[in-house]
Protein backbone atom coordinates (compact mmCIF):
# COMPACT_ATOMS: atom_id res chain seq x y z
CA UNK A 1 0.00 0.00 0.00
CA UNK A 2 1.37 3.42 -0.91
CA UNK A 3 2.84 5.86 1.63
CA UNK A 4 0.62 8.68 2.78
CA UNK A 5 1.26 11.99 4.46
CA UNK A 6 -0.23 12.28 7.89
CA UNK A 7 -2.34 15.50 7.96
CA UNK A 8 -1.72 16.03 11.67
CA UNK A 9 2.11 15.93 11.50
CA UNK A 10 2.96 16.13 7.82
CA UNK A 11 5.23 13.08 8.00
CA UNK A 12 5.26 10.47 5.28
CA UNK A 13 4.50 7.01 6.59
CA UNK A 14 3.13 3.60 5.75
CA UNK A 15 -0.32 2.89 7.18
CA UNK A 16 -0.08 1.37 10.68
CA UNK A 17 -2.85 -1.02 9.67
CA UNK A 18 -0.49 -3.00 7.40
CA UNK A 19 2.75 -2.81 9.33
CA UNK A 20 4.16 -6.32 9.86
CA UNK A 21 2.50 -7.76 6.75
CA UNK A 22 4.75 -9.08 3.91
CA UNK A 23 5.02 -7.01 0.75
CA UNK A 24 3.23 -9.70 -1.30
CA UNK A 25 0.37 -9.91 1.18
CA UNK A 26 0.24 -6.12 1.41
CA UNK A 27 -0.25 -6.03 -2.34
CA UNK A 28 -3.05 -8.60 -2.12
CA UNK A 29 -4.69 -6.70 0.76
CA UNK A 30 -4.43 -3.39 -1.06
CA UNK A 31 -5.91 -4.98 -4.19
CA UNK A 32 -8.80 -6.45 -2.17
CA UNK A 33 -9.52 -3.18 -0.35
CA UNK A 34 -9.33 -1.08 -3.49
CA UNK A 35 -11.48 -3.44 -5.56
CA UNK A 36 -14.23 -3.85 -2.89
CA UNK A 37 -17.03 -1.64 -4.24
CA UNK A 38 -19.88 -2.66 -1.91
CA UNK A 39 -18.22 -1.11 1.13
CA UNK A 40 -16.51 2.21 1.77
CA UNK A 41 -13.22 1.16 3.40
CA UNK A 42 -10.87 3.88 4.60
CA UNK A 43 -8.40 4.74 7.35
CA UNK A 44 -8.31 7.70 9.71
CA UNK A 45 -5.40 9.00 11.71
CA UNK A 46 -5.71 9.41 15.46
CA UNK A 47 -7.48 12.75 14.97
CA UNK A 48 -10.02 11.61 12.38
CA UNK A 49 -8.34 12.79 9.20
CA UNK A 50 -8.63 10.51 6.16
CA UNK A 51 -5.40 8.79 5.13
CA UNK A 52 -6.70 5.94 2.93
CA UNK A 53 -9.60 5.57 0.48
CA UNK A 54 -10.92 2.70 -1.65
CA UNK A 55 -13.06 2.52 -4.81
CA UNK A 56 -16.14 1.54 -2.75
CA UNK A 57 -15.78 4.74 -0.74
CA UNK A 58 -15.63 6.73 -3.97
CA UNK A 59 -18.81 5.05 -5.25
CA UNK A 60 -20.76 5.37 -2.01
CA UNK A 61 -19.61 8.81 -0.89
CA UNK A 62 -18.88 10.44 -4.26
CA UNK A 63 -15.33 11.74 -3.54
CA UNK A 64 -12.26 10.80 -5.54
CA UNK A 65 -9.19 9.82 -3.55
CA UNK A 66 -7.21 12.94 -4.42
CA UNK A 67 -9.95 15.31 -3.24
CA UNK A 68 -10.76 13.58 0.06
CA UNK A 69 -7.39 12.52 1.50
CA UNK A 70 -6.42 14.80 4.35
CA UNK A 71 -10.02 15.90 5.02
CA UNK A 72 -11.66 15.30 8.39
CA UNK A 73 -14.18 12.46 8.32
CA UNK A 74 -16.90 14.71 9.85
CA UNK A 75 -17.46 15.89 6.26
CA UNK A 76 -19.68 12.79 5.88
CA UNK A 77 -22.09 13.79 8.67
CA UNK A 78 -25.28 15.92 8.56
CA UNK A 79 -24.93 19.42 10.07
CA UNK A 80 -27.05 18.51 13.12
CA UNK A 81 -24.74 15.57 13.91
CA UNK A 82 -21.62 17.73 13.57
CA UNK A 83 -23.21 20.38 15.79
CA UNK A 84 -23.78 17.74 18.46
CA UNK A 85 -20.15 16.47 18.10
CA UNK A 86 -21.30 13.02 17.06
CA UNK A 87 -18.19 12.28 14.90
CA UNK A 88 -15.91 12.93 17.87
CA UNK A 89 -18.18 10.78 20.06
CA UNK A 90 -17.83 7.86 17.62
CA UNK A 91 -14.01 8.01 17.77
CA UNK A 92 -14.10 8.28 21.54
CA UNK A 93 -16.31 5.20 21.85
CA UNK A 94 -14.20 3.22 19.35
CA UNK A 95 -11.00 4.15 21.18
CA UNK A 96 -12.51 3.26 24.54
CA UNK A 97 -14.17 -0.02 23.57
CA UNK A 98 -12.10 -0.99 20.54
CA UNK A 99 -15.09 -0.87 18.21
CA UNK A 100 -18.17 1.28 17.55
CA UNK A 101 -21.13 0.53 15.30
CA UNK A 102 -23.96 2.82 14.22
CA UNK A 103 -26.94 3.06 11.87
CA UNK A 104 -27.76 6.56 10.74
CA UNK A 105 -27.85 9.23 8.08
CA UNK A 106 -24.60 10.22 6.35
CA UNK A 107 -23.90 12.79 3.64
CA UNK A 108 -22.52 12.28 0.14
CA UNK A 109 -20.60 14.78 -1.93
CA UNK A 110 -23.19 17.30 -3.10
CA UNK A 111 -25.18 17.08 0.14
CA UNK A 112 -27.54 14.15 -0.57
CA UNK A 113 -28.12 11.84 2.37
CA UNK A 114 -27.95 8.07 2.55
CA UNK A 115 -28.70 5.56 5.29
CA UNK A 116 -25.50 3.89 6.43
CA UNK A 117 -24.25 1.06 8.57
CA UNK A 118 -20.94 2.29 10.04
CA UNK A 119 -18.26 0.27 11.89
CA UNK A 120 -15.22 2.02 13.37
CA UNK A 121 -12.34 -0.06 14.73
CA UNK A 122 -9.55 1.51 16.78
CA UNK A 123 -5.95 0.77 15.69
CA UNK A 124 -3.56 0.68 18.65
CA UNK A 125 0.21 0.44 19.01
CA UNK A 126 2.10 -1.98 21.26
CA UNK A 127 1.45 0.23 24.28
CA UNK A 128 -2.30 0.26 23.64
CA UNK A 129 -2.38 3.84 22.42
CA UNK A 130 -4.88 4.61 19.65
CA UNK A 131 -2.90 5.65 16.56
CA UNK A 132 -5.73 5.53 14.00
CA UNK A 133 -9.01 4.05 12.96
CA UNK A 134 -10.31 1.69 10.32
CA UNK A 135 -13.76 2.60 9.10
CA UNK A 136 -16.27 0.54 7.12
CA UNK A 137 -19.41 2.13 5.72
CA UNK A 138 -22.18 0.35 3.85
CA UNK A 139 -25.00 2.15 2.00
CA UNK A 140 -28.28 0.64 3.23
CA UNK A 141 -30.60 3.27 1.73
CA UNK A 142 -32.35 0.82 -0.59
CA UNK A 143 -32.84 -1.64 2.23
CA UNK A 144 -34.12 1.09 4.53
CA UNK A 145 -36.56 2.29 1.85
CA UNK A 146 -37.71 -1.28 1.34
CA UNK A 147 -38.13 -1.81 5.08
CA UNK A 148 -40.05 1.46 5.35
CA UNK A 149 -42.35 0.34 2.54
CA UNK A 150 -42.92 -2.99 4.27
CA UNK A 151 -43.50 -1.20 7.57
CA UNK A 152 -45.96 1.15 5.84
CA UNK A 153 -47.82 -1.80 4.35
CA UNK A 154 -47.92 -3.51 7.75
CA UNK A 155 -49.22 -0.43 9.55
CA UNK A 156 -51.36 1.43 7.02
CA UNK A 157 -54.62 0.91 5.19
CA UNK A 158 -53.86 0.83 1.47
CA UNK A 159 -57.15 2.38 0.37
CA UNK A 160 -57.29 5.47 2.60
CA UNK A 161 -53.66 5.86 3.70
CA UNK A 162 -54.78 5.90 7.34
CA UNK A 163 -53.18 3.69 9.97
CA UNK A 164 -54.62 0.17 10.24
CA UNK A 165 -55.74 -2.05 13.11
CA UNK A 166 -52.20 -3.22 13.92
CA UNK A 167 -50.89 0.33 14.26
CA UNK A 168 -54.01 1.31 16.22
CA UNK A 169 -53.48 -1.37 18.88
CA UNK A 170 -49.77 -0.55 19.28
CA UNK A 171 -50.47 3.19 19.49
CA UNK A 172 -53.27 2.70 22.01
CA UNK A 173 -50.98 0.61 24.23
CA UNK A 174 -48.34 3.36 24.15
CA UNK A 175 -50.87 6.10 24.89
CA UNK A 176 -52.33 4.11 27.80
CA UNK A 177 -48.87 3.56 29.29
CA UNK A 178 -48.16 7.26 28.93
CA UNK A 179 -51.48 8.19 30.53
CA UNK A 180 -50.73 5.96 33.52
CA UNK A 181 -47.44 7.76 34.10
CA UNK A 182 -49.00 11.19 33.67
CA UNK A 183 -52.26 10.35 35.48
CA UNK A 184 -54.37 11.38 32.46
CA UNK A 185 -57.09 9.67 30.42
CA UNK A 186 -57.39 8.39 26.87
CA UNK A 187 -60.60 8.07 24.83
CA UNK A 188 -61.34 5.69 22.00
CA UNK A 189 -63.99 6.81 19.50
CA UNK A 190 -65.24 3.92 17.37
CA UNK A 191 -67.00 5.09 14.19
CA UNK A 192 -69.21 3.20 11.76
CA UNK A 193 -70.59 4.61 8.50
CA UNK A 194 -74.38 4.39 8.53
CA UNK A 195 -75.94 2.25 5.79
CA UNK A 196 -72.62 1.92 3.92
CA UNK A 197 -73.42 -1.60 2.73
CA UNK A 198 -76.50 -0.33 0.92
CA UNK A 199 -74.44 2.32 -0.87
CA UNK A 200 -71.84 -0.29 -1.81
CA UNK A 201 -74.50 -2.70 -3.07
CA UNK A 202 -76.40 -0.03 -5.00
CA UNK A 203 -73.53 1.90 -6.60
CA UNK A 204 -70.66 -0.58 -6.62
CA UNK A 205 -67.30 -0.88 -4.87
CA UNK A 206 -65.68 1.87 -6.94
CA UNK A 207 -68.05 4.49 -5.51
CA UNK A 208 -67.91 2.80 -2.11
CA UNK A 209 -64.10 3.08 -2.06
CA UNK A 210 -64.25 6.72 -3.15
CA UNK A 211 -66.66 7.41 -0.29
CA UNK A 212 -64.33 5.72 2.24
CA UNK A 213 -61.43 7.89 1.06
CA UNK A 214 -63.62 10.97 1.45
CA UNK A 215 -64.59 9.86 4.96
CA UNK A 216 -60.93 9.36 5.91
CA UNK A 217 -60.16 12.92 4.76
CA UNK A 218 -63.05 14.32 6.81
CA UNK A 219 -61.89 12.52 9.94
CA UNK A 220 -58.36 13.89 9.64
CA UNK A 221 -59.72 17.41 9.16
CA UNK A 222 -61.73 17.18 12.40
CA UNK A 223 -59.10 15.90 14.84
CA UNK A 224 -56.25 17.57 16.72
CA UNK A 225 -52.61 17.16 15.73
CA UNK A 226 -51.93 14.72 18.59
CA UNK A 227 -54.97 12.54 17.84
CA UNK A 228 -54.65 9.25 15.98
CA UNK A 229 -56.99 8.12 13.18
CA UNK A 230 -57.16 4.59 11.75
CA UNK A 231 -59.37 2.46 9.54
CA UNK A 232 -60.08 -0.90 11.14
CA UNK A 233 -61.60 -2.41 8.00
CA UNK A 234 -64.76 -2.10 5.93
CA UNK A 235 -66.60 1.02 7.03
CA UNK A 236 -65.16 1.03 10.58
CA UNK A 237 -62.84 3.80 11.71
CA UNK A 238 -61.34 4.71 15.08
CA UNK A 239 -59.87 7.78 16.75
CA UNK A 240 -57.52 7.80 19.75
CA UNK A 241 -58.06 10.99 21.76
CA UNK A 242 -55.20 11.30 24.34
CA UNK A 243 -54.44 13.84 27.06
CA UNK A 244 -58.06 14.43 28.04
CA UNK A 245 -58.48 17.54 30.15
CA UNK A 246 -62.25 17.54 30.21
CA UNK A 247 -64.78 14.98 29.00
CA UNK A 248 -66.67 17.79 27.30
CA UNK A 249 -63.74 18.02 24.83
CA UNK A 250 -64.65 14.53 23.60
CA UNK A 251 -68.28 15.53 23.20
CA UNK A 252 -67.22 18.56 21.18
CA UNK A 253 -65.23 16.32 18.83
CA UNK A 254 -68.15 13.88 18.50
CA UNK A 255 -70.55 16.74 17.73
CA UNK A 256 -68.08 18.21 15.25
CA UNK A 257 -67.84 14.85 13.47
CA UNK A 258 -71.62 14.41 13.31
CA UNK A 259 -72.06 17.92 11.91
CA UNK A 260 -69.33 17.42 9.31
CA UNK A 261 -70.83 14.15 8.09
CA UNK A 262 -74.28 15.63 7.67
CA UNK A 263 -72.92 17.65 4.75
CA UNK A 264 -73.35 15.92 1.37
CA UNK A 265 -70.47 14.39 -0.57
CA UNK A 266 -70.50 14.50 -4.35
CA UNK A 267 -68.83 11.54 -6.05
CA UNK A 268 -68.95 11.22 -9.81
CA UNK A 269 -72.55 12.22 -10.61
CA UNK A 270 -73.97 11.09 -7.26
CA UNK A 271 -74.59 13.00 -4.04
CA UNK A 272 -74.33 11.09 -0.75
CA UNK A 273 -75.23 11.88 2.85
CA UNK A 274 -72.86 9.53 4.65
CA UNK A 275 -73.60 9.95 8.36
CA UNK A 276 -71.67 8.13 11.08
CA UNK A 277 -72.45 6.53 14.42
CA UNK A 278 -69.90 6.89 17.23
CA UNK A 279 -69.22 4.78 20.32
CA UNK A 280 -66.93 6.30 22.97
CA UNK A 281 -64.96 4.69 25.78
CA UNK A 282 -62.77 6.65 28.21
CA UNK A 283 -59.94 5.10 30.22
CA UNK A 284 -60.07 5.17 34.01
CA UNK A 285 -58.27 3.49 36.89
CA UNK A 286 -60.68 0.59 36.54
CA UNK A 287 -60.91 0.57 32.73
CA UNK A 288 -57.29 1.10 31.70
CA UNK A 289 -56.32 -1.76 29.42
CA UNK A 290 -56.39 -1.82 25.65
CA UNK A 291 -58.80 -4.75 25.23
CA UNK A 292 -61.44 -3.35 27.59
CA UNK A 293 -61.28 0.12 26.10
CA UNK A 294 -61.83 -1.17 22.56
CA UNK A 295 -64.57 -3.60 23.63
CA UNK A 296 -66.43 -0.90 25.55
CA UNK A 297 -66.25 1.57 22.66
CA UNK A 298 -67.68 -1.17 20.43
CA UNK A 299 -70.52 -1.79 22.91
CA UNK A 300 -71.33 1.93 22.90
CA UNK A 301 -71.29 1.93 19.08
CA UNK A 302 -73.64 -1.05 18.94
CA UNK A 303 -76.03 0.83 21.21
CA UNK A 304 -76.12 3.76 18.79
CA UNK A 305 -76.66 1.47 15.79
CA UNK A 306 -79.45 -0.45 17.51
CA UNK A 307 -81.45 2.67 18.31
CA UNK A 308 -80.90 4.71 15.15
CA UNK A 309 -77.87 6.35 13.58
CA UNK A 310 -75.95 9.63 13.23
CA UNK A 311 -75.41 9.89 16.97
CA UNK A 312 -72.81 9.20 19.65
CA UNK A 313 -72.89 7.28 22.91
CA UNK A 314 -70.48 7.02 25.86
CA UNK A 315 -69.92 3.59 27.37
CA UNK A 316 -71.48 3.07 30.81
CA UNK A 317 -72.22 0.23 33.22
CA UNK A 318 -75.87 0.38 32.12
CA UNK A 319 -74.78 -0.15 28.52
CA UNK A 320 -72.66 -3.09 29.60
CA UNK A 321 -75.69 -4.70 31.24
CA UNK A 322 -77.76 -4.07 28.12
CA UNK A 323 -75.03 -5.58 25.96
CA UNK A 324 -74.99 -8.74 28.08
CA UNK A 325 -78.77 -8.93 27.82
CA UNK A 326 -78.64 -8.52 24.04
CA UNK A 327 -75.95 -11.19 23.80
CA UNK A 328 -78.21 -13.55 25.75
CA UNK A 329 -81.18 -12.76 23.50
CA UNK A 330 -79.03 -13.30 20.41
CA UNK A 331 -78.09 -16.79 21.62
CA UNK A 332 -81.72 -17.67 22.45
CA UNK A 333 -83.38 -16.17 19.37
CA UNK A 334 -82.52 -18.99 16.92
CA UNK A 335 -84.37 -21.41 19.23
CA UNK A 336 -87.53 -19.30 19.42
CA UNK A 337 -89.17 -20.80 16.33
CA UNK A 338 -88.21 -24.40 17.12
CA UNK A 339 -89.48 -24.05 20.70
CA UNK A 340 -92.81 -22.49 19.63
CA UNK A 341 -92.09 -19.36 21.65
CA UNK A 342 -93.27 -16.90 18.99
CA UNK A 343 -96.85 -15.72 18.60
CA UNK A 344 -98.76 -12.98 16.83
CA UNK A 345 -100.95 -10.20 18.11
CA UNK A 346 -103.14 -8.05 15.89
CA UNK A 347 -103.99 -4.36 15.83
CA UNK A 348 -107.13 -3.38 13.91
CA UNK A 349 -107.25 -0.37 11.59
CA UNK A 350 -110.54 1.58 11.69
CA UNK A 351 -112.47 3.65 9.20
CA UNK A 352 -113.26 6.91 11.02
CA UNK A 353 -116.54 7.49 9.21
CA UNK A 354 -118.24 4.29 10.46
CA UNK A 355 -115.72 3.04 13.10
CA UNK A 356 -115.49 -0.34 11.37
CA UNK A 357 -112.38 -2.50 11.04
CA UNK A 358 -110.90 -2.14 7.54
CA UNK A 359 -107.45 -3.58 8.16
CA UNK A 360 -105.49 -5.84 10.51
CA UNK A 361 -101.77 -5.45 11.22
CA UNK A 362 -99.96 -8.58 12.41
CA UNK A 363 -97.33 -7.94 15.09
CA UNK A 364 -94.71 -10.36 16.41
CA UNK A 365 -94.19 -11.23 20.10
CA UNK A 366 -91.74 -13.57 21.85
CA UNK A 367 -92.67 -15.46 25.02
CA UNK A 368 -89.33 -16.85 26.19
CA UNK A 369 -89.58 -19.69 28.68
CA UNK A 370 -87.15 -18.17 31.19
CA UNK A 371 -87.21 -14.43 30.43
CA UNK A 372 -90.94 -14.03 29.90
CA UNK A 373 -92.54 -11.70 27.32
CA UNK A 374 -89.98 -9.95 25.11
CA UNK A 375 -91.15 -7.00 22.99
CA UNK A 376 -90.06 -6.41 19.37
CA UNK A 377 -88.01 -3.30 20.22
CA UNK A 378 -85.78 -5.56 22.31
CA UNK A 379 -85.17 -8.36 19.82
CA UNK A 380 -85.89 -7.11 16.27
CA UNK A 381 -82.66 -5.01 16.07
CA UNK A 382 -80.73 -8.11 17.19
CA UNK A 383 -82.52 -10.23 14.61
CA UNK A 384 -81.74 -7.67 11.91
CA UNK A 385 -78.06 -7.60 12.84
CA UNK A 386 -77.68 -11.38 13.07
CA UNK A 387 -79.69 -12.11 9.91
CA UNK A 388 -82.25 -14.31 11.67
CA UNK A 389 -84.85 -11.68 10.78
CA UNK A 390 -85.24 -13.55 7.48
CA UNK A 391 -86.48 -16.69 9.23
CA UNK A 392 -88.61 -14.65 11.65
CA UNK A 393 -90.15 -12.74 8.76
CA UNK A 394 -91.02 -15.92 6.91
CA UNK A 395 -92.64 -17.34 10.04
CA UNK A 396 -94.71 -14.17 10.57
CA UNK A 397 -95.89 -14.13 6.95
CA UNK A 398 -96.91 -17.82 6.95
CA UNK A 399 -98.62 -17.64 10.34
CA UNK A 400 -100.46 -14.39 9.60
CA UNK A 401 -101.71 -15.59 6.21
CA UNK A 402 -102.87 -18.92 7.68
CA UNK A 403 -104.77 -17.12 10.45
CA UNK A 404 -106.33 -14.66 8.01
CA UNK A 405 -107.64 -17.53 5.88
CA UNK A 406 -109.19 -19.04 9.01
CA UNK A 407 -111.07 -15.78 9.56
CA UNK A 408 -111.98 -15.64 5.88
CA UNK A 409 -113.40 -19.16 6.02
CA UNK A 410 -115.60 -18.09 8.93
CA UNK A 411 -116.79 -15.04 7.00
CA UNK A 412 -115.25 -12.58 9.47
CA UNK A 413 -113.03 -10.79 6.90
CA UNK A 414 -113.24 -9.88 3.24
CA UNK A 415 -111.23 -8.02 0.61
CA UNK A 416 -112.31 -4.79 2.39
CA UNK A 417 -110.25 -5.86 5.42
CA UNK A 418 -106.63 -6.22 4.36
CA UNK A 419 -103.95 -8.10 6.26
CA UNK A 420 -100.84 -5.93 6.88
CA UNK A 421 -97.54 -7.72 7.52
CA UNK A 422 -94.20 -6.03 8.27
CA UNK A 423 -91.20 -7.15 6.19
CA UNK A 424 -87.53 -6.41 6.61
CA UNK A 425 -85.32 -5.05 3.83
CA UNK A 426 -83.06 -8.01 4.55
CA UNK A 427 -85.93 -10.32 3.62
CA UNK A 428 -86.50 -8.46 0.37
CA UNK A 429 -82.79 -8.62 -0.48
CA UNK A 430 -82.86 -12.42 -0.46
CA UNK A 431 -82.33 -13.78 -3.96
CA UNK A 432 -85.38 -16.07 -3.80
CA UNK A 433 -87.70 -13.76 -1.85
CA UNK A 434 -90.37 -13.66 -4.57
CA UNK A 435 -90.26 -17.46 -4.95
CA UNK A 436 -90.66 -18.06 -1.21
CA UNK A 437 -93.36 -15.38 -1.02
CA UNK A 438 -95.33 -17.02 -3.82
CA UNK A 439 -95.03 -20.36 -2.03
CA UNK A 440 -96.63 -18.84 1.10
CA UNK A 441 -99.51 -17.51 -1.02
CA UNK A 442 -99.94 -20.93 -2.60
CA UNK A 443 -99.82 -22.88 0.66
CA UNK A 444 -102.12 -20.53 2.59
CA UNK A 445 -104.40 -19.89 -0.41
CA UNK A 446 -104.68 -16.21 0.54
CA UNK A 447 -105.74 -13.97 -2.38
CA UNK A 448 -102.81 -11.54 -3.07
CA UNK A 449 -105.13 -8.53 -3.18
CA UNK A 450 -106.03 -9.17 0.47
CA UNK A 451 -102.41 -8.67 1.54
CA UNK A 452 -100.40 -5.52 2.23
CA UNK A 453 -96.64 -5.56 3.01
CA UNK A 454 -95.27 -2.81 5.26
CA UNK A 455 -91.74 -1.41 5.17
CA UNK A 456 -90.34 1.50 7.13
CA UNK A 457 -89.66 4.71 5.26
CA UNK A 458 -85.90 4.36 5.71
CA UNK A 459 -85.96 0.79 4.37
CA UNK A 460 -87.86 1.90 1.28
CA UNK A 461 -85.31 4.58 0.50
CA UNK A 462 -82.36 2.21 0.76
CA UNK A 463 -81.53 -0.18 -2.07
CA UNK A 464 -84.14 1.69 -4.07
CA UNK A 465 -83.01 0.28 -7.44
CA UNK A 466 -83.47 -3.34 -6.27
CA UNK A 467 -86.71 -2.58 -4.44
CA UNK A 468 -88.24 -1.05 -7.56
CA UNK A 469 -88.17 -4.39 -9.35
CA UNK A 470 -89.46 -6.32 -6.32
CA UNK A 471 -92.26 -3.81 -5.73
CA UNK A 472 -93.32 -4.08 -9.38
CA UNK A 473 -93.53 -7.86 -9.16
CA UNK A 474 -95.59 -7.65 -5.99
CA UNK A 475 -97.88 -5.04 -7.56
CA UNK A 476 -98.35 -7.22 -10.65
CA UNK A 477 -99.74 -10.06 -8.58
CA UNK A 478 -102.03 -7.72 -6.62
CA UNK A 479 -100.13 -7.22 -3.35
CA UNK A 480 -100.21 -3.69 -1.87
CA UNK A 481 -97.17 -1.86 -0.45
CA UNK A 482 -97.36 0.45 2.58
CA UNK A 483 -94.67 2.77 3.93
CA UNK A 484 -94.58 2.61 7.73
CA UNK A 485 -93.38 5.34 10.14
CA UNK A 486 -93.62 7.95 7.38
CA UNK A 487 -92.03 11.29 8.27
CA UNK A 488 -89.17 9.89 10.35
CA UNK A 489 -86.80 9.12 7.46
CA UNK A 490 -85.33 11.18 4.65
CA UNK A 491 -87.57 10.35 1.70
CA UNK A 492 -89.58 12.74 -0.41
CA UNK A 493 -93.07 12.42 -1.76
CA UNK A 494 -91.68 12.73 -5.28
CA UNK A 495 -89.67 9.56 -4.66
CA UNK A 496 -92.76 7.87 -3.26
CA UNK A 497 -94.56 8.74 -6.49
CA UNK A 498 -91.96 6.78 -8.46
CA UNK A 499 -92.63 3.59 -6.48
CA UNK A 500 -95.72 1.37 -6.70
CA UNK A 501 -96.77 2.31 -3.17
CA UNK A 502 -100.44 2.42 -2.21
CA UNK A 503 -100.39 3.44 1.47
CA UNK A 504 -98.58 5.90 3.76
CA UNK A 505 -98.71 5.37 7.51
CA UNK A 506 -97.97 8.60 9.40
CA UNK A 507 -95.63 7.93 12.32
CA UNK A 508 -97.13 7.99 15.82
CA UNK A 509 -94.63 10.61 17.02
CA UNK A 510 -96.38 13.24 14.86
CA UNK A 511 -99.89 12.08 15.77
CA UNK A 512 -99.13 12.31 19.49
CA UNK A 513 -98.31 15.99 19.10
CA UNK A 514 -101.05 16.89 16.67
CA UNK A 515 -103.25 18.41 19.41
CA UNK A 516 -100.31 20.05 21.18
CA UNK A 517 -98.00 21.70 18.64
CA UNK A 518 -98.77 23.65 15.48
CA UNK A 519 -95.76 22.15 13.70
CA UNK A 520 -96.98 18.57 14.10
CA UNK A 521 -100.49 19.56 13.09
CA UNK A 522 -99.23 21.36 9.96
CA UNK A 523 -96.95 18.47 9.02
CA UNK A 524 -99.68 15.85 9.40
CA UNK A 525 -102.15 17.94 7.41
CA UNK A 526 -99.58 18.41 4.63
CA UNK A 527 -98.80 14.69 4.42
CA UNK A 528 -102.50 13.81 4.26
CA UNK A 529 -103.19 16.41 1.54
CA UNK A 530 -100.19 15.59 -0.62
CA UNK A 531 -100.64 11.85 -0.15
CA UNK A 532 -104.23 12.04 -1.27
CA UNK A 533 -103.21 14.10 -4.31
CA UNK A 534 -100.88 11.23 -5.23
CA UNK A 535 -103.76 8.78 -4.91
CA UNK A 536 -102.40 7.15 -1.75
CA UNK A 537 -104.33 5.76 1.21
CA UNK A 538 -103.33 7.53 4.45
CA UNK A 539 -103.30 5.75 7.83
CA UNK A 540 -102.54 7.59 11.07
CA UNK A 541 -100.76 5.47 13.69
CA UNK A 542 -100.75 5.85 17.46
CA UNK A 543 -104.13 7.52 17.83
CA UNK A 544 -105.01 7.67 21.54
CA UNK A 545 -107.41 10.56 22.25
CA UNK A 546 -110.74 11.94 21.09
CA UNK A 547 -109.00 15.28 20.31
CA UNK A 548 -106.70 13.52 17.88
CA UNK A 549 -109.65 11.75 16.27
CA UNK A 550 -111.46 15.08 15.76
CA UNK A 551 -108.42 16.79 14.21
CA UNK A 552 -107.74 13.87 11.85
CA UNK A 553 -111.41 13.88 10.82
CA UNK A 554 -111.13 17.57 9.92
CA UNK A 555 -108.01 16.77 7.87
CA UNK A 556 -110.02 14.03 6.10
CA UNK A 557 -107.83 11.17 7.19
CA UNK A 558 -110.12 8.17 6.82
CA UNK A 559 -108.17 5.35 8.49
CA UNK A 560 -106.53 5.25 11.93
CA UNK A 561 -105.08 2.72 14.34
CA UNK A 562 -103.99 2.99 17.95
CA UNK A 563 -104.90 2.57 21.59
CA UNK A 564 -107.98 4.79 21.22
CA UNK A 565 -109.86 1.70 20.09
CA UNK A 566 -108.33 -0.66 22.66
CA UNK A 567 -105.61 -0.76 25.28
CA UNK A 568 -103.21 -3.00 23.35
CA UNK A 569 -102.88 -5.21 20.25
CA UNK A 570 -105.17 -8.23 20.51
CA UNK A 571 -104.46 -11.93 20.78
CA UNK A 572 -105.94 -14.12 18.06
CA UNK A 573 -108.90 -15.15 20.21
CA UNK A 574 -109.61 -11.54 21.22
CA UNK A 575 -109.61 -10.26 17.65
CA UNK A 576 -111.73 -13.21 16.52
CA UNK A 577 -114.36 -12.19 19.08
CA UNK A 578 -114.16 -8.54 17.98
CA UNK A 579 -114.63 -9.52 14.33
CA UNK A 580 -117.61 -11.68 15.25
CA UNK A 581 -119.18 -8.77 17.11
CA UNK A 582 -118.66 -6.49 14.12
CA UNK A 583 -120.11 -9.14 11.80
CA UNK A 584 -123.15 -9.52 14.03
CA UNK A 585 -123.70 -5.75 14.00
CA UNK A 586 -123.50 -5.62 10.22
CA UNK A 587 -125.99 -8.50 9.90
CA UNK A 588 -128.71 -6.65 11.81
Amino acid sequence: MKSLKCPSCGASSKSPLINGISDDNQALLQSFVQDCEDYALFLLDAHGFIISWNSGAEIIKGYKEEEILGKHFSIFYPPEAVKNHFPEYELEMASKHGRFEDLGWRVRKGGSRFWANVIITAIKDDQGKTIGYGKVTRDLTERKNFEEKINFLLNHDMLTGLYNRTAFIETLKRELNKSRRNDTSVAVLMLDVDDFKNINDSYGHYIGDKLLISIADKLQQCVRKEDFVARLGGDEFVIIFPNIKNESDIELLAQKLLARFKKPVKLESHCFYSTVSIGISVSSKVNHDCTSLVKNADIALSSVKNFGHSNYQFFSDELSSMFKKNSELQSLLPLAIANNELFLVFQPQYNLSNRRIVGIEALLRWQQSQLGLIMPDDFIPIAEKSGIIVQLGEWVLKTACTQYMSWLAEGLVSKEIKLAVNVSPLQLSQEKFIDSFMLVLKDSKIPPQYLELELTETAVMLNSVDLDAIFRQLQNIGVSIAIDDFGTGYSSLSRIKELPVSTLKIDRSFIQGIDKTANDATLVKSIITLGKNLGLTIISEGVETEEQIQILSRYRCKIVQGFYFGEKPLRREELTQLLREQQATLSK
